[in-house]
């Protein structure tokens, strides 16, 4: 029978892992995570004899949330390598708030949100609160040197805004597990709030405004074929500008053009896939804006994004026109056209040519480190396969929505364009 306390209760339990962060060497607690994950992947299961796991986990085959829990701390400690108190923030958000959440939520009951009626403002707001008690009662008790010089009273300001974004996270509804969500959410929000309170700045560039009126007139034509479309090209192609100034943001005009003219069955997909495939590349855009520090890396993380998100497009256009034969991956089984994550020969080699054209662009925008055309073409062809992996698992199954796909392939891309530069440097 399954506990859900018991659950709730290892969940908070395993925090205390967290209070090793500034105590060990980085990479040992990168591979305690990994280690985690290894052993929830291959013997919970019989040492526990599958009593943590949920019913509708059972009948999956496999439980998404006792995976992705080690899964995303892992990919917090490998994102934030030298700096792994946002480790402890993404620990403090999954294990208190998650758990609060949950056991709020079903203790009490009360009023459903309104984007997920499935989640109730008590289990919401409760993991708020409990979220920003508990990491900051971890950060407090870190060593004084791994909270980046900043004070107590600074991260209690800091974590407020970083706990709703975690609770929003967790109550999104298509994603593929909260356990996932959350760290991943909580991680990222925490380092932006960090770099805008300790260096926050903001940049334009000269020729934006020459660009502008410029690339309106294409811009004007696609939005008669489909507004949906609007959204996309509004938050990722018009803040192109900020990244290679006024000159990218016109090629990007003029480049939609000619993938509306020639690929319209394609072109015409719902407002929200728009807005995810522009979710990630804007949001790095709009960080290089205001963080000019940190502006190569996202720059660099923003091109990846874009060029998963122009990959899937390209790839799906050509697959349809002129793909033969049709498998998913990775199990590389046989699949029909226009299944969800199928991929052809066809397809993939149009989307392989978008992330080595990405590859070029980024050498044109940064040509004082040519290495970055490879990061940013590897990067983007690796979040093209997310997504097809996404789409042929999650998405196929139901457990995922296909917007959330596409917003995960950027994300994918971003991070691995992020975690190259660390290899690389």
């Amino acid at each position: 029978m399954h506990n859900e306390r018991s659950r709730k209760l290892l969940h908070i339990g395993l925090s205390a892992f967290a209070l090793l962060i500034g105590r060990i060497p980085p990479w040992a607690i990168s591979l305690s995570a990994l280690a985690a994950l290894v052993f929830n992947l291959t013997l919970l299961a019989r040492v526990t004899r599958r009593s943590l796991e949920r019913p509708q986990e059972r009948s999956l085959g496999w439980p998404p949330g006792l995976w992705m829990y080690p899964l995303g701390l892992l990919l917090v400690s490998l994102c934030w390598y030298e700096e792994q108190v946002f480790m402890a923030v993404a620990w403090g958000q999954l294990a208190f708030g998650d758990a609060a959440a949950g056991w709020a939520g079903t203790r009490f009951g009360g009023p459903a949100l309104p984007w997920n009626r499935q989640k109730t403002w008590t289990g919401w707001l409760s993991g708020i609160a409990a979220g920003w008690l508990g990491s900051w009662a971890l950060i407090a008790l870190l060593p004084a040197p791994v909270r980046l010089e900043m004070s107590l009273f600074q991260w209690a300001l800091l974590l407020g805004p970083v706990s709703l974004a975690a609770a929003w996270a967790e109550t999104l509804p298509g994603t593929l597990d909260d356990n996932l969500a959350v760290p991943l959410a909580a991680a990222g929000s925490a380092w932006i709030a960090v770099r805008l309170m300790t260096a926050g700045q903001v940049y334009m560039p000269g020729d934006l405004w020459l660009a502008l009126p410029a690339a309106a007139v294409p811009l004007w034509w696609i939005h008669r074929r489909d507004r949906g479309a609007v959204l996309l090209i509004s938050l990722s192609s018009v803040l192109l500008a900020f990244l290679g100034g006024g000159w990218a943001l016109m090629a990007a005009a003029g480049a939609w053009v000619v993938y509306a003219a020639w690929a319209s069955p394609v072109f015409r997909r719902p407002p929200a896939d728009w807005l995810s495939l522009s979710a990630v590349p804007a949001a790095c855009a709009g960080l290089a804006w205001l963080l000019p520090a940190d502006r190569p890396r996202l720059v660099l993380m923003a091109a990846a994004a874009i060029g998963a998100g122009w990959a899937d497009l390209a790839a799906s256009a050509a697959g349809l026109r002129w793909g033969s034969r049709y498998w998913t991956l990775p199990a590389l089984r046989p699949a029909a056209r226009g299944d969800s994550g199928a991929v052809s020969l066809e397809g993939s080699l149009a989307g392989a040519g978008i992330c080595a054209a990405v590859g070029v662009w980024a050498v044109w925008i940064a040509p004082d480190a040519p290495a970055q055309g490879w990061i940013c073409a590897a990067a983007a062809f690796a979040g093209l396969a997310m997504d097809s992996v996404l789409g042929a698992g999650p998405v196929q199954q139901g457990r995922m929505s296909g917007s959330m796909a596409n917003a995960a392939s950027g994300l994918a891309a971003a991070a691995a364009a992020h975690l190259l530069l660390e290899l690389a440097a």
